[in-house]
């Protein structure tokens, strides 16, 4: 399936405007943002093993109570500060981290919290889940079977 996707993204990176000009670069960026939040709203309640990024994004949000949208923000830009913090120590430098990433960081949880308020209860019908109001029951367990 990952297959699939990554081709078919390569396919469609042909038809897209050369980011060379300002404008596009940022609605590319925002549009990636939303595919990302896309992403995560449809991933983290299936209960799958999670990747290290989500792990701590899930575990955050079971140790503090807070809503997955909430924890994603913060996890985030926990990511950024600890990122900009390892460029400043091995690189003498903050060009690593650009403003895309600090962007990325802000936008993304605010971005599945509208989604999942949209569409987050046909999502959860057609996974089969029954979730809390603060999107936790589900995607902790699976965390509780892992370890």
């Amino acid at each position: 399936l990952f297959g699939i996707f990554l081709t078919l993204s390569g396919k469609v990176i042909m038809y897209l405007p050369d980011p060379g000009n300002l404008i596009i670069r940022i609605i590319l960026m925002l549009v990636s943002t939303v595919f990302v939040a896309v992403g995560v709203f449809l991933y983290v309640p299936t209960g799958f093993i999670p990747l290290a990024p989500e792990g701590f994004l899930l575990a955050l949000s079971k140790v503090t109570k807070l809503k997955i949208s909430t924890a994603k923000i913060i996890s985030d830009v926990t990511m950024v500060f600890i990122s900009l913090g390892t460029c400043l120590m091995v690189i003498h430098s903050l060009s690593s981290v650009g403003i895309g990433t600090i962007v990325a960081a802000l936008l993304v949880g605010s971005e599945v919290k509208w989604i999942t308020k949209i569409f987050g209860k046909s999502r959860d019908k057609m996974l089969g889940i029954h979730v809390e109001k603060n999107l936790y029951l589900k995607t902790t367990e699976s965390l509780e079977i892992i370890g």
